[in-house]
Parts: structure tokens; C-alpha cells; sequence
């Protein structure tokens, strides 16, 4: 099997996960170089990146299913790379603003083309392995994030000079790109022989029929409402602790964990809950592994009052779990017309919950942790409701 699909997939979730996080640990400088001090601007920093990913998302995974996978990363990708060093070169904080939203355009963009990428180029055997190995890239690229912007801050290193780190991964991601093959899927519907042949071989049915507009918009909502809210969740569950942990920690008298310490345990827990989502993924089935990982990081949450660390490691190695597994399902549950498409506001939904998570959680500071965690606790259960319902997808061929 050529490997080039899928080192330009996992180079892609690495290269991702490094520029969001290198550029909310590196932020403190650029307020204090653009003078901006305003908590409203603050906010529109995050918020700005946030709505650039869902829209990119939107679009972009529309236009890979119309122009082709490695098209559509290809224009993601130096989308996001150009976003990124306008905004740390950007003149006033307006316009950095303007960029950052561009660079999400562009993350948006290859979140939705990379599973499809992927998914397109693996046998049904191994389709749900590759998927998670490459979503398990987001945690590294975060955590090298993470020791680059200490290791700066030590060295009194520019934050121009991290973020030219981030942009030669964008690059090389770039390259990696270029030189990689259009999926074999796409290969096929335009006619290629020999591509049909090893897509059937791998687990997708390829038709010369022409899907009509009815059939596209019923395959689409026939799961869309399911998975949307259970990609919310997601999303939601992930933000929500974010933004509640210190508080929780706080409120136990749990004095803060040094950076290094909080970055080991926080990688071992995602690569916890990706290793076990990597292992039983093509075994047990997707369902089984949604709805357990959904229950079980739920009724990990009670351990924050025996041990914070614990439980909130727990919690993310089930969370994580439940990410790489639904970035596997949703792809298969949809056509090939509609794959990126339906990616793409997957994606979108994941965002948006991950804009309720800090809101949410901001009104729950004001209330007592039992109410704070038990909402958490009971919304990330809530997952496994609108998972349970749906088919199974393992090892069965695709459209």
C-alpha cells in the first residue's frame, strides 16, 4: 500500500494541533505588542479562529467533494499556512483578527478533507486504525506546542521565531501533499479501471450511476441529527473541563501542577484513550466503543473528589477516545458525493459546542462542584443516546 496518503494525513493533524495551540500559549505577547488590554478583544482572538474552522469546514469540505480530496487539502493547507504568518507579521490587532479567521478557514478546510483522504485509501480492515492513528497526531503536535512555547519563553526566543516553526510543518504538510495520490475512490469515479478494481477490493461500491439531488439530501439527513449532537457533545464535554478544571482544583485545594507535569499528564491520557480507540476500533465495531467510551468517561467524572488528577485524566483518555472513533464513523455512514460534506458540519457542530463549553461552564463557576461536575457527567452520557440508534460500520464496504 503506498504510505504517502498517509503520512500527508498524519503530518496534517500534526502540523494543525501544533499552529491552534503554539498560538494560544504564545498569545500574552502579541496583546502586549499590539497594546491590546481589552477582554472583549481577547476574546474575539479565540473566538475569531473558532469561526474561521467552521466555516472553513463548511465550505472546503464541500468543495472536496466536488473537486477531489487532495485538491481540496492542498488549497486548505496553504490557506492555513499563509493565515498564519500574516497574523504574527499582521500590523494592528483588527487585522490580526481578519487573519487568524483565514488560518481557521484553512484548518477547517483540511479537518474535513484529511478523514475522507484517508478513509479512501484504507482497506476495510484497518480503515478505523488509520483514521485514529492519524487523529492520535493532534495530541503530539499539541504537546511539542506546549514545550516549544516554555522552551521560548526560557530562552527569551520571539514568538515570530515559534511560529516559524509552525510554518515550516505547514510546508513540509504542503509537500507532503503535492507528492501524495489522489484517493483511490476518486480514482475510480473518474473512470480509471484499475482504481475501481482496488476500491472494491478495499470496501467501496463504485457506481457510474449519477446520485440525484433527493438521494444526496435523504442519505444526508437519514444520520445527521444523531451525529451532529453527539459531535456537539464532544466538543462541548472537551471545553467545558477546560474551562471548569482549575476552578474544580481551586475549590479542592489542589495546589496547580507544574507545567511540565500537567503537559506528561495530558499527553498520556489522550495517547491512553487513542491507543485503546486504536486497538478495538476494527474489533468490537464503532458503536460499541461509542456508547462505552461515552458512558465510562461519565462515571470516571465522581473520581474528582478522591483524586482531580485521576479523574480528569480519565475523563480526557475517554473523551479522546470518543473523538478518534466518531472521526471514523461519520465518514462511513455517508456516500462518497457527500463524505467530505458531511465531515465538514460534523466538524462545524464540533465547534460549536466547543463555543457552548466555556459559556456554559462560565455560568456553572458561580454554583457548587457537585452541580458542576455533574453536568458534565450527565451531557458526555448523553453522547451515547444519539450514537446507540445508529448502524454499524465495520468492515462493511461503503458507497
Amino acid at each position: 500500500m503506498d504510505k504517502r496518503p498517509l503520512l500527508t494525513g498524519f503530518l496534517s493533524r500534526f502540523s494543525i494541533a501544533y499552529a491552534v495551540v503554539i498560538g494560544a500559549l504564545v498569545s500574552s505577547e502579541a496583546y502586549q505588542k499590539r497594546g491590546v488590554s481589552e477582554s472583549l478583544y481577547k476574546g474575539l482572538r479565540g473566538s475569531s479562529l473558532l469561526l474561521g474552522i467552521l466555516v472553513g469546514a463548511l465550505l472546503l469540505g464541500r468543495y472536496a467533494d466536488v473537486s477531489g480530496r487532495k485538491s481540496s487539502l492542498l488549497w486548505s493547507t496553504i490557506i492555513r499556512t499563509l493565515g498564519m504568518i500574516v497574523t504574527v507579521i499582521s500590523p494592528n490587532y483588527p487585522l490580526a483578527l481578519l487573519f487568524r479567521f483565514i488560518a481557521g478557514f484553512g484548518i477547517g478546510g483540511s479537518m474535513a478533507s484529511t478523514t475522507s483522504y484517508i478513509l479512501e485509501r484504507s482497506h476495510r480492515e484497518v480503515r478505523g486504525r488509520n483514521v485514529v492513528f492519524m487523529e492520535s497526531m493532534r495530541a503530539r503536535g499539541s504537546t511539542i506546542a506546549s514545550v516549544a512555547a516554555i522552551v521560548t519563553s526560557k530562552a527569551n526566543l520571539t514568538r515570530e521565531t515559534t511560529f516559524a516553526i509552525s510554518t515550516l510543518f505547514g510546508i513540509l504538510t504542503l509537500i507532503a501533499v503535492y507528492l501524495s495520490p489522489e484517493t483511490i475512490v476518486r480514482l475510480a469515479r473518474k473512470g480509471d479501471e484499475e482504481a475501481k478494481r482496488l476500491a472494491e477490493e478495499m470496501g467501496f461500491v463504485i457506481s457510474d450511476k449519477t446520485s440525484r439531488v433527493s438521494d444526496l439530501l435523504r442519505s444526508f439527513f437519514s444520520y445527521t441529527i444523531l451525529l451532529r449532537i453527539a459531535r456537539a457533545i464532544v466538543g462541548f464535554t472537551y471545553y467545558y473541563r477546560l474551562y471548569t478544571v482549575r476552578s474544580v482544583l481551586s475549590s479542592l485545594g489542589v495546589s496547580a501542577m507544574s507545567a511540565y507535569k500537567k503537559i506528561g499528564v495530558s499527553l498520556a491520557s489522550q495517547l491512553i484513550g487513542y491507543a485503546y480507540a486504536y486497538l478495538l476500533i476494527d474489533k468490537i465495531g464503532r458503536r460499541p466503543l461509542l456508547v462505552g467510551s461515552f458512558v465510562l468517561g461519565a462515571v470516571s467524572l465522581p473520581l474528582y473528589f478522591v483524586s482531580p488528577t485521576i479523574a480528569g485524566a480519565a475523563f480526557v483518555a475517554f473523551n479522546v477516545g470518543v473523538r478518534g472513533t466518531i472521526y471514523t464513523y461519520t465518514p462511513e455512514l455517508y456516500p462518497t458525493e457527500l463524505r467530505a460534506t458531511a465531515l465538514g458540519s460534523a466538524v462545524a457542530m464540533a465547534r460549536a459546542g466547543a463555543i457552548l463549553g466555556p459559556m456554559i461552564g462560565y455560568m456553572a463557576l458561580s454554583h457548587g462542584l457537585g452541580l458542576r461536575v455533574a453536568i458534565l457527567a450527565i451531557v458526555h452520557a448523553a453522547g451515547s443516546i444519539f450514537v446507540y440508534p445508529l448502524p454499524e460500520t465495520k468492515g462493511k464496504t461503503i458507497s
